[in-house]
C-alpha cells in the first residue's frame, strides 16, 4: 500500500510541482524560500491527502491553498520579517563600501597631505603600513 501511496504522490508532485512553485513565487520573491515553502507543502500535502473530499473542490485548488497558506505563514514569520531586514542592511553595506573605493576618508584628507609633506623615505614608510600592511 505504501509503495502505490508514494507512486501516486510523485506523479502528483511532476504533475502540480512547477505551477504551484510559481504560484508561490507570486508571493515571496527569492527563490531558494519559495523552493523550501513548496517543499514544506508537499509535505503537508502528502499528510493531509487522507482527508482531501473531492466533492468540495479539485485537487489543484486543495494543493493551491495549501500551498498559498504556507507561503503567508513564511511572509508573516518573524524569522522572514528578520532576514528581509538584515538583507537590507547587507545591501546598504554594500553601497557604503562601494563608495569607499571612490571618495578618500574624510578624516584622512589632512593625513594624507601632511604624509605627502614628509621627505620620501618617511612618506614610504608610512605608505608602506597603512596601505599594504606592513608592520
Amino acid at each position: 500500500m505504501m509503495q502505490k501511496n508514494t507512486i501516486v504522490f510523485e506523479e502528483i508532485y511532476s504533475a502540480y510541482y512547477r505551477s504551484l512553485l510559481k504560484l508561490i513565487r507570486r508571493l515571496i520573491r527569492s527563490h531558494e524560500l519559495a523552493e523550501d515553502v513548496l517543499q514544506d507543502s508537499f509535505i503537508k500535502i502528502w499528510r493531509s491527502l487522507p482527508s482531501y473530499d473531492a466533492g468540495k473542490g479539485g485537487l489543484y485548488t486543495w494543493m493551491a491553498t495549501i500551498c498559498i497558506n504556507m507561503a503567508i505563514d513564511q511572509l508573516r514569520s518573524k524569522s522572514y520579517r528578520n532576514q528581509c531586514q538584515n538583507i537590507e542592511l547587507e545591501t546598504m553595506t554594500e553601497s557604503i563600501d562601494g563608495q569607499r573605493h571612490l571618495l578618500p576618508y574624510i578624516d584622512a584628507i589632512d593625513v594624507i597631505r601632511h604624509v605627502r609633506m614628509l621627505r620620501k623615505p618617511y612618506a614610504d614608510v608610512l605608505i608602506l603600513f597603512y596601505n599594504a600592511g606592513y608592520t
